[in-house]
């Protein structure tokens, strides 16, 4: 609020790209958008440009990757006018080199971000070493971690992955021990947690390990959610590593676990907006699919504890979904299992209506 109404006054390029970064962080980002392009508006020489095609390419670069590589070409003639001039400083080539491995890894050039972000990241390292502020090093020294890992994955480097997600665990980590409460760390710790779970499934390893690492995210976002409930997109992350959790339970053959997960789960799933009902299309899924192992193996109860809000999910998602019945045929095979459950049961009446 305090950026919003000092921009209405007086708007300049470093308080227009700090309410960017604001309104990205609330998920506003539409919002973050418009205030990139009037940070460019209101530049007036090429530091102050260069700054605001940083802050233009990161609000672009999952959302338009054609004007990204146009700000990206556009920032490479800045950067050689500035280091001439001995006004680029590593925090800057380190900006600019992470935006380059976001475009490249955009374009499925995966080995050159890698190297982009790997660049920047020794670049971070020497800024935050020169300024002595080891919080922000360390922050950097992670995201740019999980990236090195999304690139790493691009090409199934399952090994780098990890180790590069081990590296990222570590600079959260030291860092939450230094400030307990920082937002960004948090944030980072879960999503480190829940892609060494997704890692491990991929592996093909125990899959108690990937159950132990969707609890620690769930955990982390579970605190996240409780202390600021109107983030939406906080309740969609932490939704997604209690589904995760409650697969890996089904996997190690823990149904009774699975079954008791159910309920919390669609307590999480009644909290999202209708607007963005689709993200509960893979917890319908995951919840059809507990539904009909308990149909088969004679537990109906359970079965139909499942698969009745899998149902429902199903017609709240096409209620709201722009193209039709999009997600129904997400239902096809759960319908059939809530028909046997509910007939099993002894509801004859129920199992004709479904």
């Amino acid at each position: 609020e305090a950026y919003e109404a000092a921009m209405a006054i007086a708007p300049d390029v470093d308080n227009l790209n700090r309410l960017a970064t604001h309104r990205d962080t609330l998920g506003d980002a539409e919002g973050a958008r418009a205030a990139s392009a009037q940070a460019l508006e209101v530049a007036t020489d090429d530091e102050e440009r260069f700054t605001g095609l940083m802050s233009r390419a990161w609000t672009l670069f999952d959302h338009d990757p054609v004007l990204t590589a146009q700000i990206i070409a556009e920032a490479d003639g800045l950067v050689g006018r500035l280091k001439t001039a001995g006004k680029l400083s590593r925090l800057q080539e380190a900006q600019f080199k992470q935006q380059q491995g976001n475009l490249a890894l955009g374009q499925g050039q995966a080995a050159a971000a890698s190297g982009h972000f790997r660049s920047a990241l020794d670049d971070a390292r020497a800024h935050a070493a020169t300024v002595s502020d080891t919080d922000w090093g360390l922050f950097t020294a992670g995201t740019l971690s999980e990236r090195i890992a999304d690139a790493a994955r691009a090409t199934d480097d399952l090994p780098g992955a990890r180790a590069a997600l081990e590296n990222a665990l570590v600079s959260y980590s030291d860092l939450i021990e230094r400030q307990g409460d920082h937002q960004g760390a948090l944030e980072g710790l879960g999503r480190v947690h829940h892609a060494l779970g997704d890692l491990s499934i991929k592996e093909g390893g125990e899959p108690t390990v990937a159950l132990d690492a969707y609890r620690r995210a769930a955990a982390v976002r579970d605190r996240l959610y409780a202390e600021d409930p109107g983030r939406t997109a906080w309740l969609g992350l932490l939704l997604d590593s209690r589904r995760r959790e409650m697969v890996a339970l089904m996997k190690i053959g823990q149904q009774d676990q699975a079954d008791a997960s159910v309920n919390r789960l669609v307590d999480l799933a009644a909290r999202i907006p209708d607007e963005q009902s689709a993200w509960l299309a893979p917890l319908a899924r995951s919840l059809g699919a507990l539904g009909r192992v308990d149909q088969r193996d004679g537990r109906n109860a359970q079965a139909v504890a499942a698969l009745e809000p899998a149902m429902a999910m199903v017609q709240r998602i096409n209620d709201q979904a722009e193209d039709g019945y999009r997600y129904i045929e997400i239902g096809y095979a759960p319908y059939e299992a809530l028909v046997l459950a509910r007939r099993g049961l002894g509801d004859p009446a129920s199992a004709v209506a479904a």
